[in-house]
């Protein structure tokens, strides 16, 4: 596919959480308010416990990639606080690298601010190993679905990818 130039790059991240929100929608606006109190850690003593002045961690990213002023890619997600980790992850990969392919397709891993690690299970088991001997603690969980689009300004081609 090619790209037409005046179509901009667009990353967006749109949330209201699994019930879409706190379910209270302000009468007259159709504006439904958000759940982010849900984001804190109800355990006391974790870093983003919740508290006095505290704000949640915030689990949205859109990102552009911008190279000689140019939109180069585009990325965004969904999975609550995975998205963050998750796009990461991502950048990470395609900035050392890899084809956009296939640095959606890597494995991830998600950290909520403590020891305790969520990787994919097809995450590298000598990682795994390292992380652990070192003192983190680590679960087999999900990662967050990441939808990437980039585009060379030399040839036109676009590539995208989502996983």
């Amino acid at each position: 596919m090619r790209w037409t130039p005046w179509w901009p790059e667009v990353a967006l991240t749109l949330t209201q959480g699994n019930a879409f929100g706190s379910g209270v929608t302000i009468e007259g606006l159709g504006l439904t308010f958000g759940h982010g109190i849900s984001r804190f850690e109800v355990r006391p003593g974790h870093p983003n416990s919740i508290g006095p002045g505290k704000r949640p961690l915030h689990n949205m990213c859109p990102t552009v990639v911008v190279r000689e002023g140019k939109p180069h890619l585009a990325i965004g997600g969904a999975g609550g606080r995975r998205i963050v980790n998750g796009v990461f992850e991502v950048l990470l990969q395609y900035a050392t690298g890899a084809q956009l392919e296939n640095a959606i397709a890597a494995p991830r891993l998600n950290t909520f601010g403590g020891l305790e690690l969520e990787m994919e299970r097809n995450w590298p088991k000598a990682e795994a190993d390292y992380l652990k001997s070192i003192g983190f603690n680590f679960v087999i969980g999900p990662a967050a679905r990441i939808t990437a689009v980039s585009i060379d300004w030399q040839t036109g081609e676009i590539q995208q990818a989502s996983r």
